[in-house]
């Protein structure tokens, strides 16, 4: 087994898209698992947060093509996503800010030591959430594609652009 030292990880466009890949699998596998119950809401969300960001991160790598800056490596999705080049509208905004709080502190713990934090997601989740997302709703799946797919296909774009495209035989 070759051991890949983390600098060269940090600098390769293809393992942070190979792990936003990974995570779009399992946010996806999620949904289609749970068609009747409730969903795992934070953890779901979670997950969306964590692809989108390992999706943009990489996007940034690869433009950059050096290891992500570190004003980068917060969770802040709005602002990864605009480094990444993505047009964001309100309606994306608002999505990416819960994404955001989820993957810094509502995925993963029962509370957030910053009381402004908090309630700033409680108020951006009662309008515009519903209790148990499905399709249509903001957190729902079709809300996480329409954010993945754009940026997915544009990373495809500048690597492709970037390598003079892959071998055809």
């Amino acid at each position: 087994m070759v051991l890949i030292e983390s600098d060269d990880l940090a600098t390769s466009p293809i393992a942070w898209h190979g792990m936003a890949t990974d995570l779009h699998d399992t946010v996806k596998t999620l949904w289609l698992a749970r068609p009747e119950r409730e969903l795992a809401v934070e953890a779901y969300t979670m997950l969306c947060g964590m692809a989108l960001e390992s999706l943009y991160k990489g996007m940034i790598v690869l433009i950059t093509g050096e290891v992500l800056p570190t004003k980068y490596e917060k969770h802040e999705l709005n602002i990864l996503a605009r480094a990444a080049g993505m047009d964001v509208n309100e309606k994306d905004i608002v999505t990416l800010q819960i994404y955001s709080h989820f993957v810094q502190w509502g995925g993963r713990y029962a509370y957030s030591k910053d009381p402004q934090g908090r309630t700033k997601l409680f108020r951006l989740m009662d309008k515009h959430l519903a209790e148990n997302p499905r399709p249509d709703h903001p957190n729902g799946w079709k809300r996480f594609y329409d954010l993945w797919k754009p940026a997915d296909d544009s990373y495809a774009k500048i690597f492709f652009d970037k390598s003079n495209g892959l071998p055809t035989g």
